[in-house]
This record gives structure tokens, C-alpha cells and sequence, in this order.
């Protein structure tokens, strides 16, 4: 049974709006601010005037949350979460929908192809054996934390339905391909994480599912995998880029949560983010060079 309803997709439309409104925010926090001005004060009412575009939704979802939780239903109450920024097409914002859509859909099928279901699929074995297979050729390997056999399972099902997602299950791997499983695993299982507040798990030895730190570790390896084998253009963007944006949207969900739970913890404001989004796109492009260096 593909465990899909429409929570799923409503969820889906919440959060693809939140990262429609983070990717605003870092557009313009790269293209529109001059970072040389020395008016440092004018700088910082500005940035803080573009962080609250990409970071106010954010919160309200978080406050949010609790109801989705009480009512069991998922809806978006407020309009921050209902609206498009106004440079944003439409079609764009269903993309990423329907990859979140996609993600679910891919990793339920996995679970019942790799023999995870009560019923057990005839061909499991041979499948489970190819993913191995599959696995080696692109250097995946399973997390390194300690997980029973139930997380285990819904790791290779994410592994498996982000295969299968970008084309690299057959060695058919497009660049669009790639894209959208970044799109849909991350800000899929971003959304199911907070939702369900499963970030981190101190102790989820009895739990069946991993906490969201192990899961999205998991998936930003696997696509670091099959997207260090694109070629590098001289122009235009890469996954690996896309991965540090979106890493930046996980972030600031991530570090509100935990600000609310570890002492001393502050949660991320524009100006780290901005900083740390720097340094790591610096990183990414020495990344990029050596693979350049590597395919040419």
C-alpha cells in the first residue's frame, strides 16, 4: 500500500512555499546588496529587511505546527504560507510540489520492492542485491550510526526512491533529474521532520524511523555522489551548489528548533546565514574547479 493522502500534499505546498520565499531571499542577498558599502548601518537595515522576507514564514510555520499536530491535519492558516513572492512562477512553485510528491511516492514503492512490506515482493531479494550493486558503483554507503533493522529499511528506502528519482538506478542521470530529487528529498523530509519534531533523537534505538539529522545526511550524500559524476559547464549552476542553498533552507529550521532547546543556542539570523552561504559556496567552486579538472 503506497502511503500517500493528502496531508502529504499539503504539507508539501507549505513548505515549497517557505523555500520559494528563502530562495527570494538569497537571490537578492546575492545579486541586489553591494556587501563594500561601508554604510554598515543602512547594510544592516536592509538585510534585515530581506531576512524577514525569507525568515518570518519560517516562524510562523513552527508556531503552526502545534495545531497540525493537535488536529492531526495539516493546513496552512496563515497567508505567508499560502502566498508566492511575486517573481515566482506558478509552475516553479508546482515543480517542487510535485518532487516532494515524487520523493514519497518513490520511497513507499521502495519499501515494497525491497521485500519491507507484509506482504513480501517475490523479486526482493534480487532487487535488494542490485541496490547493492547500484551502491557500490557510486560509493553510497549506509549511515554510520548505529540503527536496528526497521531504520535501516527506511534508509535504503530513501536511498533507493533518490536513485530511482534521478535516473542513476538505470545510469540514466540527467542534470533536471538531479535537480529535482534535491528538491523533493530535502525539503520533503525537511517538512516531515518538522512536522513531527523528529530532528534529533537522543535515544531512538526503539524507534522505526531515523531521526531527520541521519536521513538528510543520508540523501545530501548520495546526491554528493551521483552529482560529482555532471560535468561541469563553464557557466550555468551544478547540484552541488543547489545542495548548499537548500542546506541553508534546512538550517534555519534546524537551528530555530534547537535555540528552543539548547541553552546558549541563538537561532541563525540573516547575517550568518549570508556569511556562512559564502564561505560555502567559496568551497563549492574550489569543489566544481577540481571536477572540472577531473572530466575535461
Amino acid at each position: 500500500m503506497i502511503e500517500v493522502n493528502y496531508g502529504i500534499t499539503s504539507a508539501a505546498m507549505i513548505y515549497s512555499v517557505l523555500y520559494c520565499k528563502y530562495y527570494e531571499m538569497v537571490k537578492t542577498l546575492g545579486s541586489d546588496i553591494d556587501f563594500s558599502d561601508d554604510d554598515d548601518e543602512t547594510l544592516l537595515m536592509i538585510l534585515e529587511e530581506v531576512g524577514d522576507s525569507g525568515f518570518t514564514p519560517i516562524l510562523i510555520a513552527d508556531r503552526e505546527r502545534e495545531s497540525w499536530i493537535s488536529t492531526r491535519s495539516v493546513y496552512a492558516g496563515h497567508e505567508l504560507l499560502r502566498e508566492l513572492p511575486s517573481s515566482r512562477a506558478e509552475e516553479d512553485y508546482h515543480n517542487v510540489v510535485r518532487a516532494i510528491e515524487e520523493f514519497v511516492l518513490a520511497h513507499e514503492l521502495a519499501h515494497h520492492l525491497l521485500g519491507h512490506t507484509a506482504d513480501a515482493y517475490p523479486r526482493a531479494k534480487q532487487n535488494e542485491s542490485y541496490l547493492d550493486g547500484v551502491m557500490r558503483k557510486y560509493g553510497i554507503k549506509l549511515p554510520e550510526e548505529n540503527l536496528n533493522d526497521d531504520q535501516i529499511q527506511e534508509v535504503k528506502a530513501d536511498i533507493l526512491a533518490i536513485l530511482t528519482m534521478t535516473g542513476a538506478l538505470l545510469d540514466e542521470t540527467t542534470d533536471a533529474r538531479v535537480y529535482r530529487a534535491l528538491a523533493g528529498s530535502i525539503i520533503g523530509l525537511t517538512a516531515l521532520a518538522h512536522i513531527h519534531d523528529t530532528w534529533v533523537v537522543a535515544d531512538n534505538a526503539g524507534e522505526t524511523h531515523p531521526d531527520f539529522l541521519t536521513r538528510f545526511s543520508c540523501a545530501a550524500e548520495v546526491i554528493t555522489c551521483i552529482a560529482k559524476r555532471i560535468p561541469v559547464g563553464e557557466e550555468g549552476g551544478h547540484p552541488l551548489g543547489f545542495l548548499t542553498q537548500l542546506s541553508g533552507f534546512v538550517s534555519i529550521i534546524l537551528n530555530n528548533w534547537l535555540a528552543k532547546h539548547l541553552e546558549g543556542r541563538q537561532p541563525v539570523n540573516v547575517l550568518s546565514l549570508t556569511n556562512w552561504i559564502f564561505e560555502r559556496s567559496v568551497e563549492v567552486e574550489k569543489e566544481l574547479k577540481q571536477l572540472r579538472l577531473r572530466t575535461d
